[in-house]
């Protein structure tokens, strides 16, 4: 009975050890399940956290690419705009430069205008120049005609006449 005893004090025994051995894993499995949990609940806290930091820099970073677009954007429009400007510029000086021909060519042809009708103004004052200088010529020859006839009529007149003419003559 003794060996009975110790057979089922033995057997007590190993029942007891299986069974903490059972414990002692099913503990560590639950220690095993909460860490995993605690691990999740860290990883769920510091995805949320990152969450927040990411949403909160969400702004930022939205008004950076907003600001990196309308500034190349900008950029963009004012290159277009520049083409623009020297394209109006060009054809504007085009224009320029034909209204200039044009209104050279106006010059040219009012000056040439001009000159021909000076020309014909002096010609036609010397025509009337020459008639008129002609005109006096032949007054003065007809008054110096009309003056020699009436010295001949008198006799004195005559002589003073001649004494004069002698004197013009001697110079």
């Amino acid at each position: 009975m003794a060996k009975a005893g110790i057979k089922v004090a033995a057997d007590l025994l190993k029942k007891a050890r299986r069974r903490l051995k059972q414990v002692a894993a099913e503990l560590r499995q639950i220690l095993a399940v909460e860490v995993a949990k605690s691990r999740a609940i860290a990883q769920e806290r510091a995805l949320a956290l990152y969450k927040l930091k990411l949403e909160s820099k969400l702004g930022k970073d939205l008004d950076k690419a907003v600001a990196m677009f309308v500034a190349a954007w900008k950029k963009k429009r004012n290159k277009i705009v520049s083409r623009k400007l020297a394209a109006r510029m060009k054809r504007e000086a085009v224009k320029a430069r034909a209204a200039s021909r044009k209104a050279n060519a106006k010059a040219k042809e009012s000056l040439k205008r001009a000159e021909a009708l000076a020309k014909a103004r002096a010609s036609k004052a010397a025509v009337k120049a020459k008639t008129k200088a002609r005109k006096l010529v032949v007054k003065a020859k007809a008054k110096a005609k009309l003056v020699v006839r009436k010295a001949r009529q008198t006799r004195v007149v005559a002589v003073k006449a001649t004494k004069v003419s002698r004197k013009n003559r001697s110079k």
